[in-house]
């Protein structure tokens, strides 16, 4: 059975032009066959998928954004047994930043680190770089729907299937990044991208954030809506042992559309040039470890109170701290006892 209905509109990306929108039944969705999704890194990102990562300046997410790159263009890993390429597909990474040279770099260190056959990654991997362009003539500006058009096209043409972009900051120009509705352009494209079955990495700062705030990416939260995966990249806590030059990480899911949730830590190890999975306690739960260990506290609105959060955030602390053995129930039921019991005498002593 097929419906044959459609919906008219006028498009005014297409200049007012009409447009057929397709309706289809229940049953017609229910018949429809899809081909199973490739992974591009197994248990990290499939075909057809759009991705962001986001950490504050210098932490390291284009060293993490190369890896990917390399690995997907040249059957690599970013670690034996974690996030494994399978079936090089063709990439392009877009640059807005950084010095020819030091792409260069870049692109042959990632070719070690993620241990990516080298000829496979020169075949597939295409870049477009800012600083490769002749002066005063302008770069892409993907907040403009002619760049966005021109870019479509090309990726189209040239059979790429997943693009990078490095970063939001140095390729999106539009007025006010916390406005929903200058946001919209820019939605569209990686829309239009996923329509394609193209897969986007967007590489992007943290905002500022006064007063302990949690860490969040800049802009409007209206950028979050496409992506299907949103991965957090923070500091991890200083290890004398492993004092080098190479970035380090801890990364989490903000957001993971198909269950499930990512939360390890990596380093770029300078010395050997491969990546090293670290173990790492995230600062949040250092802090509520730490502040149980006081037993000053006699339950969750106390310590929520002193670490500025609220009891949610606390309870969920907990079940983290308790699944990576920082606590035991036993043990927090104890420092609460304690606390009880201290305040008690405290209350004695008054008279």
């Amino acid at each position: 059975m097929t419906n044959n209905q459609f919906l008219e509109i006028k498009n005014n990306n297409y200049n007012n032009q009409k447009v057929k929108i397709t309706i289809k039944t229940a049953e017609e969705l229910a018949h429809m066959d899809f081909p199973d999704r490739e992974w591009l890194l197994k248990d990290l990102w499939r075909e057809r998928e759009h991705m962001m990562i986001y950490s504050p300046t210098g932490m390291g997410k284009s060293w993490f954004a190369w890896s990917i790159a390399t690995a997907i263009t040249g059957g690599g890993m970013i670690k034996e047994g974690l996030w494994e390429n399978e079936k090089p597909e063709k990439v392009l990474l877009i640059d807005g930043e950084m010095d020819m040279e030091d792409l260069k770099e870049r692109q042959e260190l990632s070719i070690k680190a993620t241990d990516a056959d080298q000829r496979s990654v020169y075949k597939n991997l295409q870049i477009i770089s800012r600083q490769d362009q002749m002066m005063n003539l302008g770069f892409l500006n993907l907040g403009n729907k002619e760049s966005q058009k021109s870019l479509i096209n090309y990726v189209e043409d040239a059979g790429i299937r997943v693009v990078i972009l490095d970063n939001f900051s140095t390729l999106v120009d539009m007025p006010d990044e916390n406005s929903a509705s200058c946001m919209q352009p820019f939605q569209n494209f990686l829309l239009n991208l996923k329509q394609r079955e193209v897969s986007t990495l967007l590489v992007h700062h943290t905002r500022k954030n006064p007063n302990g705030q949690q860490m969040a990416y800049r802009g409007s939260q209206k950028l979050s809506v496409t992506f299907d995966n949103i991965l957090q990249l923070e500091p991890t806590e200083s290890d004398q042992d492993h004092e080098d030059e190479g970035c380090s990480f801890h990364i989490t899911s903000d957001k993971q559309r198909r269950g499930g949730e990512t939360n390890c830590a990596l380093r770029l190890n300078s010395v050997s040039g491969n990546w090293e999975i670290v173990e790492h306690i995230p600062k949040n739960l250092r802090e509520l470890r730490d502040a149980i260990n006081l037993d000053q506290f006699k339950g969750q609105q106390e310590l929520a109170d002193c670490l500025k959060t609220n009891q949610s955030s606390i309870s969920r602390r907990i079940n983290q701290a308790v699944q990576m053995g920082l606590l035991t129930p036993e043990r927090i039921k104890e420092s609460y006892k304690l606390a009880k019991e201290k305040e008690i005498e405290f209350d004695d002593g008054d008279f």
